[in-house]
């Protein structure tokens, strides 16, 4: 069956059912459904099969990993939106995974794959968006941060974050560097050692968001980036880009 996007998420109607093909049932996806429009927009649809909130662990990460090889086959798509079906869009690592424990080896694969996982997104070349549709923390923002671009809910509700250091951890897929590029290294050490929670005002003044938009018009400014035929290769893959940081850390 389809998933249904939540309140204020749908479709435009030139995606009517007669002109979008439905990606599911092409993998064994669980907690990832895709809509493929007429435009050549898909829209990627997280939702945790096993829960209320979607999370990152294994089997999140399997399905990504399907979803992003058969998006970035497919010639006809152009370009991605990655939103929730979800009242959040997506918490951080699963806490029953990590309740469970970690071997050193056990969370250097973890870690390995999650990252590889977004690289995969970044070098499909596809440019993606992110709609945060609610809350973005840890995992769930490093999604977001390999996103091209991040259209957020204009709610107090929906904050972003790295929080991994309350748990005596931090960062394992690439968020520590990516938070650096887009806000500088002083902001990205303020966030990931403190480990708070960015309101959606804050986050667009600190660059971590591109956008900050009413619930209803969410879908519609992704799709609106995605129409601007935005270049999917990322600064940093660009031969010749230099670090903003090359010379050192300025705290």
């Amino acid at each position: 069956s389809r998933c249904a996007l939540p309140t204020g998420l749908a479709l435009p109607a030139s995606s009517s059912a007669s002109e979008r093909k439905n990606l599911e049932g092409t993998n064994t996806m669980r907690h990832i459904k895709i809509e493929r429009a007429a435009d050549g927009i898909a829209t990627l649809i997280l939702d945790n099969a096993d829960g209320r909130m979607n999370v990152v662990n294994d089997a999140f990460i399997a399905d990504m990993e399907a979803a992003t090889a058969e998006i970035t086959a497919d010639g006809s798509i152009t370009g991605v939106i990655v939103t929730s079906a979800k009242s959040t869009f997506m918490t951080g690592a699963d806490l029953k995974k990590l309740a469970g424990g970690f071997t050193p080896h056990e969370a250097l694969v973890f870690s390995q794959r999650a990252s590889r996982m977004h690289r995969a997104m970044e070098t499909s070349g596809k440019p993606w968006v992110a709609a945060l549709n609610g809350l973005a923390l840890g995992g769930g923002f490093e999604l977001a941060l390999a996103c091209h671009y991040r259209v957020m809910v204009d709610d107090p509700k929906a904050v972003v974050g790295l929080p991994e250091v309350n748990v005596g951890l931090l960062p394992g897929s690439g968020g520590t560097v990516r938070l650096g590029i887009f806000t500088g290294m002083k902001t990205a050490l303020d966030l990931l050692l403190s480990g708070r929670s960015v309101a959606p005002q804050e986050a667009l003044a600190l660059g971590i968001v591109d956008e900050v938009v009413p619930a209803a018009n969410l879908i519609d400014r992704a799709r609106a980036w995605l129409g601007t035929n935005p270049d999917p290769v990322r600064a940093w893959d660009k031969k010749g880009w230099v670090p903003p940081h090359k010379k050192g850390m300025t705290v």
